[in-house]
């Protein structure tokens, strides 16, 4: 969903799981947050996996995703108050 002066939110859901990507600067040096499950970057990591409409499969570390009714919940929350839900765990990822 993308807001002229938020910049798109992106979804991926695979039915259990969602992750949520902000990429406010689209044009620019800022590649986004994402969302967290935890707070702890030294987890054991598995891959979740995601299905695009092309068919193509994309796996992101489980600690980025979070239940799939809280990630609906924060695109409805995004697309009414144009901000990111704040009850939800945002990494700003220009620290990778």
């Amino acid at each position: 969903m993308g807001d002229p002066e938020n910049g798109p939110l992106l979804l991926l859901g695979n039915g259990r799981e969602a992750c949520l990507m902000h990429l406010p600067d689209v044009d620019g040096d800022h590649p986004g947050w994402t969302t967290r499950a935890t707070e702890a970057e030294d987890l054991e990591e598995t891959v979740s996996g995601f299905v695009l409409s092309n068919g193509q499969v994309d796996g992101f570390p489980s600690s980025w995703v979070v239940p799939l009714h809280e990630g609906v919940d924060a695109f409805l929350h995004f697309y009414r108050r144009g901000e990111r839900a704040p009850w939800l765990i945002w990494r700003d990822d220009s620290s990778l």
